[in-house]
């Protein structure tokens, strides 16, 4: 198991890096002139790995260190709406924790069309993350602010 299990406080500092990556691969296309999208692509799937692992972290599930984010999908709670809504759905997420840390020539980089799916991705698992702790009493969400948001989410 990388972290504690039931620690809110590591799931607040787990959830804190998970806005920050997500703010960061949205700022990456419009901050950067020579703007790489296998960079924002990486950046969004920390943010969903990090969200997933900051409800683990809230609901005191152990988790091995791993960058599957199927794999923490699967094992949180049961009527989580999380679980419900991205099971076995983010592969293609999943794989930018390290095919975009190294260059393959075998494979050509994400587009920036994957770039903007990935991004539009983890805004989801994170808001949809935030919607669960709020409904179990772990984190109250004050104002819309507190979620991320993205032209392109549709629930």
């Amino acid at each position: 198991m990388s972290e504690r299990a039931g620690s809110p406080n590591l799931g607040r500092a787990w959830l804190s890096d998970a806005r920050y990556e997500l703010s960061v691969a949205k700022q990456l296309p419009t901050a950067l002139p020579d703007w790489q999208p296998k960079t924002t692509c990486f950046h969004a799937q920390q943010a969903a790995e990090k969200a997933l692992k900051a409800a683990l972290l809230y609901a005191g599930i152990p988790f091995d260190e791993d960058h599957d984010l199927n794999y923490l999908v699967r094992i949180l709670p049961d009527d989580w709406s999380t679980k419900k809504t991205f099971a076995s759905k983010l592969g293609p997420l999943s794989v930018h924790a390290v095919r975009t840390r190294y260059i393959d020539p075998r494979r050509d980089p994400p587009s920036k069309d994957e770039a903007l799916l990935a991004v539009t991705t983890a805004t989801r698992v994170y808001n949809a993350v935030l919607r669960d702790l709020s409904a179990r009493g772990y984190i109250q969400l004050s104002r819309k602010a507190d979620t991320q948001s993205d032209d392109s989410l549709q629930e």
